[in-house]
């Protein structure tokens, strides 16, 4: 459960990196010349710290993915509202409200009641088919336009002024009790089962938060960001074992997971080792409870917190290692090796469909869209943006000129799983994504981002690209090729039937794991409340300790807490020395040469 390497001056305040760092061939930092201010502990001969064990990525910035919702939300407002409800800057006004583009108006005038979409009557009214009014012949809100609006409104990092006073907590569980937990369970399954199961806790978020309805955000989080993660051929719950249902049992085998996998130039025994290692929150536990924990499932991590997890392995190579992405492997040759589809044997063959569009509900950049079936599990999507200047998607109806790929395919659960690959094949582990509302591309990690607007499948596209060309055919094209146009892009009932069945077996996953078809995605609004500042509660409960404990016993380095917030990445750097002092009087706490070391980096006790 701990620390990055690097320390902090003061403790207060999180330092930007330091032009001195150096990074070794295996991701391990060494010690910064004479002058740096900063102290960075070397990685060599600390195996306790999983921060330390490889070259992890560093996190996007921790406001990307409120920044693309945000984005997204107000694109679909300006795209399918602005035309009658007018924004603020306009001259004239055709209805209200006129403050379309500045949603504190629309909250101030009741248009949008913060953290509850089904009251708000802008999204009531565009569900309902209402907005636009059909009088007028506008197409309705899609699905993932209403989920996009949903995310906005039901999303408290969007509405801090709203932040309820919270009191007492819902079931405090210091690290002790469920370590104990662990391992009274592990004592009941059969000793050569022992070593395929981990334990995963919400403890740290029940202790948090001030209602059962955000508890059970986390655990739907939970349930749909381990099967998102899942190679597995069914959909898979974990299993609660208290009464409170805070700490779940997870089989390896159920998710795949038992296989090795190679992450960051090291290879890992199994995904579960690869994340624990790779997250700033993974440290090993002493104490008899702990110990038992680790000898029955033979790794020092047996227990982690479920936000922790699913927050690193949902992003970066991590990500797309898990989905079993070989190292250096390019999109091509995954798509070839795992997916069995080459990309131009099914172009020849006419096993593709195509379409395209300038009026894009997800970028503002032209876009094309093709599908192609994997064989016996389910389909593969291909979004590429074409962003170059002077490109046009009507300059060829069988060319391609995408800036990157945007790769939605079918897990054999059913769920889909996003990956990004660049205009030279190569797998990234961000997307930049433009909307009028953005100056620039923005980088967003996958797939929590995606889900934002994926949160209920595919997006339907509308394709311009057909009859235009069927137009101009007599001029372009001979025989054969008009034929190949009609054989590659479908008609338009037939493309809407296409989104609609892929979009189903999605959601009919969803429904399997109990989870909503519509509205917001739980991975992103875990996501959004994660990266958001954390207060004091916050805190409290990722460091296993009631609020008023944690206030009473501030360590020096978390003081910005006593009157304010402190920065996800800042609190990540000093997890495991705050873990460590508050963690004193528990029979089972982090290791001790783990937290001489962890002292070390903040200055001392």
């Amino acid at each position: 459960m701990a620390l990055a390497c690097e320390g902090v001056d003061t403790g207060v305040q999180a330092m930007p990196p330091h032009p001195e760092r150096v990074n070794t061939t295996d991701g391990c930092t060494v010690d910064p010349p004479p002058g740096s201010r900063r102290p960075i502990c070397s990685c060599s001969g600390q195996p306790d710290l999983g921060w330390c064990q490889n070259g992890a990525a560093a996190p996007a910035p921790r406001d990307a993915r409120a920044e693309l919702v945000r984005a997204a939300a107000l694109d679909v407002l300006a795209y399918r509202c602005s035309d009658c409800h007018l924004p603020l800057n306009s001259q004239q006004t055709l209805a209200e409200p006129t403050t379309i583009d500045d949603l504190d108006a629309l909250a101030e005038n009741g248009h949008i009641v913060p953290l509850n979409s089904a009251s708000s009557p802008l999204y009531q009214l565009s569900a309902s088919g209402e907005m636009p009014p059909p009088r007028l012949d506008l197409p309705a809100l899609d699905q993932a336009e209403l989920d996009v609006l949903a995310l906005l409104i039901d999303t408290p990092r969007f509405w801090p002024q709203l932040a309820p006073e919270c009191y007492g907590t819902l079931a405090f569980a210091d690290l002790d009790s469920v370590f104990q937990r662990v391992a009274a369970d592990l004592a009941t399954l059969p000793v050569e089962e022992a070593a395929f199961y981990r334990y995963l806790s919400l403890s740290n978020r029940s202790s948090a938060v001030c209602d059962a309805a955000e508890l059970e955000g986390d655990r739907r989080a939970l349930v749909l960001g381990l099967n998102l993660l899942s190679l597995g051929p069914s959909l898979h719950a974990p299993l609660a074992i208290d009464e409170a249902r805070q700490l779940y049992r997870v089989d390896l085998r159920d998710l795949d997971w038992a296989r090795s996998i190679d992450v960051g130039g090291l290879r890992f025994r199994d995904v579960w080792e690869a994340i624990a290692r790779e997250s700033p929150y993974s440290v090993a536990f002493t104490g008899d409870a702990a110990a038992q924990a680790a000898a029955a499932t033979g790794t020092a991590f047996p227990l982690l917190f479920a936000n922790h997890v699913l927050d690193r392995a949902l992003a970066g190579e991590l990500y797309s290692a898990i989905l079993g992405v070989r190292p250096a492997e390019t999109w091509s040759e995954f798509q070839l090796r795992a997916l069995g589809v080459d990309w131009d044997v099914a172009f020849e063959d006419g096993l593709l469909q195509r379409a395209g569009t300038t009026r894009s509900r997800s970028t503002r950049d032209d876009r094309l869209v093709e599908r192609t079936e994997l064989a016996g599990q389910g389909v593969l999507w291909r979004l590429s943006d074409v962003r170059r200047a002077g490109s046009s998607i009507f300059d060829d109806p069988f060319g391609y000129g995408g800036q990157q790929d945007q790769v939605i395919f079918s897990l054999p659960n059913g769920l889909f799983a996003f990956l990004v690959a660049n205009q030279s094949d190569t797998l990234v582990a961000e997307a930049e994504v433009v909307f009028d509302t953005l100056d620039d591309p923005q980088p967003v990690p996958n797939p929590t981002s995606c889900l934002a607007c994926h949160a209920s499948g595919l997006i339907p596209v509308v394709d311009e690209l057909k009859e235009v060309y069927l137009r101009e055919a007599p001029y372009i094209l001979d025989a054969s090729g008009i034929e190949l146009v009609e054989r590659l892009y479908p008609d338009p009932s037939t493309l809407r039937e296409l989104f609609s069945a892929d979009s189903a077996r999605f959601q009919q996953a969803l429904n399997e794991l109990q989870l909503p078809s519509t509205g917001s995605s739980p991975v992103t609004q875990a996501a959004l409340r994660f990266d958001a500042p954390l207060t004091l509660r916050d805190a409290a409960g990722e460091l296993g300790v009631r609020p008023d404990v944690l206030a009473g016993n501030l360590p020096r380095w978390l003081s910005p807490l006593a009157s304010g917030t402190l920065g996800r990445d800042a609190f990540a750097e000093v997890y495991v020395a705050s873990l460590c002092v508050l963690s004193e009087p528990l029979a089972n706490r982090p290791d001790s040469a783990a937290c001489e070391r962890a002292l070390q980096a903040v200055g001392g006790p």
